[in-house]
Formats: C-alpha cells, structure tokens, sequence
C-alpha cells in the first residue's frame, strides 16, 4: 500500500475586535454578517481544494489570525467536520487554535474535546502593564490568568504563549519581567516573535538572546524552524507542536482563508488577501489565487 504523503493545513481568520500594536497579520472587524460569510467561503475553499488534496493526509490543522475564536465554537466546528469529510486526517491529528485573552469561555473549552481542538496557543505580547497599555492590547491586563485558570479545569492540556520581543518602549529589564511570569505559568511552548516597527531601543539580538537562555535554563528546548521569519519557538521536551516540527521538515502545506499561502507536489500558491474578493470567490480557486509558481 502506497504510504500518504503529509499536509499541513492553516485556516486563516481575519476576524478581530481590536488591532494591537504588534499585530502583523490580515485583519478585517468581526461582525454577523462577515462571520457567516467567512465561515461559508471557508467550507466553499474546503470543497474546492478537496480533490487537489487527494493522497495527502493531514497530521495538524492550525487556526490562527487575526482571533479565530470570534468566528464562533460551532463554526469552527463545522469547519473541522467539513475537513474530515473532505480530507484524510491522521488518527489524533494536532488541531491548534491560536486566540487572545478574554475570548475563551467555559462554552468552547467544553466543546473542544468533542470537536478535536486539542491545544490553544494565547498571544500575548507583554506582561508589563505599562506596555499592555502602550500597546493597547486588546482585553483587560492580567486576563490571561484567569482564562489559563479555565484551561488548567477544562483542558486542553496542550497549551503555548507567544510573545512579542522588540517593540518601541520595551526595555531589557520589561522582557526578564514578562519571561519570569510566563515561565512560572508553565506553558507546554513559547513562541517569541520579533516586532520590527516601530522598533525598542534594544538590540533584537540581545533579547532573543537574553530570552533563549531564561527558556533554556528552565527547561525549554529550542526545536522546529525557531529563527525563520523571526519567530523562535521552544518547547519542554516531548510536548513540542507536530504543526512547527512538521513544517521545518518541508511538510507540504494548504491555507485556507484569505492571504494564505500554500505548498504541495512542488508548487506554491498564494491567496488574494483582500477579504472581500475572498469571500466572494473561495469556490473559484482561479479567482482566489493571485500567485501561482514553482516553489
């Protein structure tokens, strides 16, 4: 029998209610009527891409953003249903959504379980007050402790952090801060992400450095693609993310949602990342890919 080829696949959720200082990505404002929209052109994109993802099998689905989790627990839901119907995925595929303090509730934590959502990623940039606040971080200073609370009652028990390193107003004193809590918070990963604009007084190298060897003296190990694209990932061991170690491995990759990018069987596509033509489109891959070459 002929072995299955691995995938990796990232739905990208644009949504949000408020963009902090050091959000990089494609943002668009949540409301109703773009909350059914996204959702239907993403089960549209599932059903278009289906056949091209044929003799794949898929070992990690990831939900990131922008918040996912403003696109709603059941749709997130039936989007993963959507994907097992259409898709092969592994038995005890890693499924990830990647959210922000304050958006988790007693409701989806319940429902995760049931649905396969096995491992939340918070982003949280600082936890100094004075940048929480320089920033304009969305939600309440402090929140995250309570939403981990939750998570330590419900699950899952899988669970990371990523940081921001790098932005205007950090000092080298600021970042030891925010390591010592989020070490004493004992995450399973850490992913620490540079900002480049408007950029701290501070070296980059000096934090990541300075960084490293905090994670390092407590037990993190640094593993996967840590460095690319500025970000650097560490993990205690045995509890590293199948998404992160696949990916440095140049497993293949599909993006579903607006702005992403995907790889597979030698070619790379990229998606337009205007949200509007995206949802108006997502069942026409021909006019939904803007870029298509040989990767």
């Amino acid at each position: 029998m002929k072995e299955r080829k691995l995938l990796l696949v990232t739905v990208y959720v644009p949504l949000v209610n408020a963009v902090d200082a050091t959000s990089r990505e494609l943002t668009t404002p949540s409301t109703i009527s773009m909350v059914k929209r996204y959702r239907d052109a993403l089960l549209a994109e599932i059903d278009a891409v289906a056949d091209a993802a044929a003799g794949y099998e898929v070992a990690a689905v990831r939900f990131t953003g922008g918040v996912p989790l403003l696109l709603g627990g059941t749709n997130i839901a039936d989007i993963l249903v959507r994907l097992r119907k259409r898709l092969s995925l592994a038995d005890g595929v890693e499924v990830t959504v990647e959210t922000i303090p304050g958006k988790l509730d007693e409701h989806n934590l319940r429902l995760f379980p049931r649905i396969g959502v096995n491992r939340l990623e918070f982003r949280v940039p600082t936890l100094v007050q004075r940048e929480h606040d320089l920033l304009k971080v969305p939600g309440p200073f402090g929140q995250i402790g309570a939403d981990n609370a939750m998570r330590r009652y419900l699950g899952p028990e899988e669970w990371g952090l990523r940081l921001s390193f790098g932005f205007e107003g950090q000092t080298e004193e600021s970042w030891d801060a925010t390591l010592a809590k989020v070490v004493s918070m004992e995450p399973s990963t850490i992913t620490l992400g540079q900002v480049t604009e408007p950029a701290s007084a501070c070296v980059p190298e000096t934090l990541i450095d300075r960084g490293s060897r905090v994670l390092e003296e407590a037990g993190f190990r640094s593993y996967g693609d840590s460095g690319v694209a500025g970000f650097f990932y560490f993990a205690r061991p045995g509890h590293e993310s199948v998404f992160v170690n696949l990916r440095s491995e140049g497993v293949a990759q599909l993006g579903l949602g607006a702005g992403t990018v995907s790889l597979y069987d030698g070619i790379f596509y990229r998606n337009t990342s205007v949200v509007e033509d995206y949802v108006r489109h997502s069942a026409d891959p021909e006019k939904v890919i803007v870029e298509v070459r040989e990767a």
